[in-house]
């Protein structure tokens, strides 16, 4: 099989970019620690749930999530404009894409129209990828860097399909 977290990671990068586009085309996206100029994306996998789901004696589910953390501006580092206010508008960015995208797809590139990866489970009831939280507006302490960043920071659920041979 795939590496399917690391194709989940490839997909919400790709989200991520184009979520956010109409306010700034160049954002980026890494795994974890960056430091650039922000606004940018980092992203991490987060706590995997015991949920699992028996599908037949061969595949079942279980649920992962991404931690997704939005940084909007580095508070020890001169920036214009009004950081709380951009970071406002990136959540909704952000809120909206990933729940009109919940087969991790993408509106161009080459996750366009693909039907999503076939590993994610499907179907009604919650069972595509979904935004379940975020902390709001925060300041994160960043020692790695040495600043403090204002963000939000998503959690994202996926459910996976895997085979148990």
């Amino acid at each position: 099989m795939a590496d399917y977290i690391q194709e989940s990671f490839l997909r919400i990068f790709a989200m991520q970019k184009e979520a956010v586009a109409t306010l700034k085309t160049d954002i980026d996206t890494q795994f974890w620690p960056w430091q650039g100029t922000p606004p940018y994306f980092t992203n991490r996998l987060g706590p995997m749930a015991a949920d699992v789901q028996n599908f037949d004696e061969w595949i079942e589910s279980d649920y992962h999530t991404v931690l997704m953390r939005l940084v909007t501006a580095h508070i020890t580092e001169d920036y214009t404009g009004n950081p709380q206010d951009k970071t406002h508008q990136y959540i909704v960015l952000t809120e909206t894409y990933f729940r009109q995208h919940p087969m991790l797809s993408t509106d161009a590139g080459t996750y366009a129209d693909d039907g999503g990866p076939n590993f994610l489970l499907v179907g009604g009831g919650g069972f595509e990828a979904q935004i379940t939280n975020h902390t709001g507006v925060v300041v994160f302490t960043n020692s790695g860097i040495g600043a403090q960043q204002l963000g939000c920071e998503f959690t994202l659920r996926l459910p996976y399909l895997r085979s148990v041979l």
